[in-house]
């Protein structure tokens, strides 16, 4: 079994991945520099940074019998994550709350206005490779608080929110 995942930024894909590597005991693949052919039996997450051209990454999602594209309606939450993640947490898997302090942040690692252009331009790469494949974009919030309503080929996915890194009402005097 062969599985890719498109992905935007702060989606959950890494969790998503991850998830269906060890539900169905494969090599999970976690956003690799260049795109090849990775054998079989394996689960890779394809980050669409700069790098990674949308035509390359249509021929290659042939070599996939499943392949799904995920990306998140909020995104002004997005960009949040995106913004704590480069400039507060300086890792992709901290816990995080949000502070609007963390603007006044001289010298951010990645702005505000730059991560509102990054995210737009992924979704807009994810929306070609969509109409190009004729596959529907899935969204974070239908996959992890909907997920029955997300079509997944007859694969399990079952998310544990127990695991999210966004922590809701949390201490605001702490950054992570």
């Amino acid at each position: 079994m062969k599985i890719l995942v498109l992905s935007n930024i702060r989606c959950g894909g890494e969790y998503f991945t991850k998830s269906l590597a060890y539900t169905y005991n494969l090599k999970h693949i976690h956003e690799p520099d260049v795109i090849s052919n990775f054998g079989n039996d394996v689960c890779v997450k394809i980050y669409l940074h700069g790098l990674i051209s949308v035509d390359d990454v249509i021929v290659h999602s042939r070599l996939y019998d499943y392949v799904f594209l995920l990306d998140r309606k909020d995104k002004k939450e997005q960009v949040k994550s995106a913004y704590t993640m480069y400039n507060i947490t300086n890792h992709r898997t901290s816990n995080w709350t949000w502070n609007d302090e963390y603007l006044e942040i001289k010298n951010p690692v990645a702005d505000i206005s730059y991560l509102e252009n990054y995210v737009s331009l992924i979704h807009n790469k994810l929306v070609k490779i969509s109409n190009s494949l004729n596959k529907e974009i899935i969204y974070y919030e239908d996959l992890y608080h909907n997920t029955d309503s997300v079509d997944l080929n007859g694969l399990e996915f079952k998310p544990d929110l127990s695991k999210r890194y966004y922590v809701e009402n949390g201490d605001k005097n702490k950054l992570i």
